[in-house]
């Protein structure tokens, strides 16, 4: 009887157990879920990760506006506290800065260096150049003089001072690329892997492709590059590519789409396709073939899972590099990585 007690006893315990972590699991007032549909959270977290590098862009807009108003204010302390040693303000102490290094050689120098000799460039309400020889050139021409002095002038301030930056750029944040269709060439069995997500079709990716291939041309024996086709909708290029895959050349495809000078047609497509000596009885079965096409819109959607939007997207060892045409940032990265592993 006792024992049965002890059991019951047991039981309700368990049971108030779950019901009260039920009830701070179901809360809607954690901060860590988005929303709810009955049972079933969505979570803040599961919500980032759909829309993580539209997140990441704005973290870094937002750090640039920041680090533009931080540089200001740095700017703005330095000149205050150099002022009050001589005990000017900070605008007459700038005033007697370049009174002191105004002359009519310093000036014919500028002018020279900048050349400005057909006129200086006036932006009031529309773009147009201003003759320095008439009044207004003149005092646009001072302006800009006194602008550039006042410059390299902060820049020699900021040298006597030990200024420590603690604003950071938001890390990037991690895309998992495992059950995305990959291509693969260079080094393939390099810890270090360079993934082009791009459109054939898109305008930027075009301009980004001479960048992309100088970098397999450098780096293709100590780095893995990769490719994924991403798009909203299916082009012919696409299917073009995922069909010489089949045959072992959808880099050669890739390349050939890229170089052109206009999106090819069908026509076109067929032409490259023979010119890289394909099989053109199997590709244009693959071409015509809808598991193809199926295969690229779930592959589409995947990419998509991962919050990835814009192409072209540039990811280094599952990290999204910020500015994907730069060929500085994305050797820098790959130099880092190259070094780590």
């Amino acid at each position: 009887m006792i024992k049965n007690i002890y059991l019951l006893l047991l039981i309700i315990m368990i049971s108030a157990c779950s019901q009260n972590n039920k009830s701070v699991k179901f809360n809607s007032n954690n901060q860590n879920i988005a929303a709810s549909i009955n049972d079933t959270l969505i979570s803040l977290q599961e919500l980032d990760n759909t829309v993580q590098q539209e997140l990441y862009d704005e973290l870094n807009r937002i750090y640039f506006i920041r680090k533009v108003a931080l540089d200001y204010l740095i700017t703005e302390k330095i000149l205050y506290i150099e002022s009050r040693k001589v005990g000017l303000s900070v605008d007459k102490y700038l005033d007697k800065y370049c009174k002191n290094n105004t002359s009519d050689l310093k000036i014919a120098q500028f002018i020279k260096q900048n050349k400005l000799e057909k006129g200086i460039i006036d932006v009031k309400r529309a773009l147009k150049y201003v003759d320095i020889q008439t009044l207004e050139g003149k005092e646009l021409l001072i302006k800009e003089y006194q602008k550039y002095l006042k410059k390299i002038f902060v820049d020699s301030l900021k040298n006597k001072y030990k200024i420590q930056y603690n604003l950071a750029p938001p890390h990037s944040p991690n895309f998992s690329l495992e059950n995305i269709s990959l291509h693969y060439r260079g080094n393939l069995q390099s810890n270090v892997t360079l993934v082009i997500i791009s459109d054939f079709e898109c305008d930027m990716c075009k301009e980004a492709y001479p960048t992309y291939k100088e970098l397999y041309n450098k780096y293709k024996d100590k780095v893995r590059f990769a490719s994924s086709y991403f798009s909203s909708y299916i082009s012919l290029s696409g299917i073009a590519c995922e069909s010489a895959g089949r045959q072992n050349k959808y880099w050669e495809m890739y390349d050939s789409i890229f170089s052109k000078k206009n999106i090819p047609d069908s026509i076109g497509i067929f032409r490259i396709a023979k010119n890289i000596k394909l099989n053109m009885e199997l590709f244009k079965n693959d071409f015509a073939d809808k598991l193809l096409i199926n295969s690229i819109e779930d592959n589409f959607k995947r990419i998509h899972a991962k919050g990835i939007y814009a192409t072209p997207t540039i990811v280094i060892n599952n990290k999204a590099i910020l500015n994907s045409k730069s060929f500085d940032e994305i050797e820098k990265k790959l130099i880092t990585e190259i070094e780590k592993k």
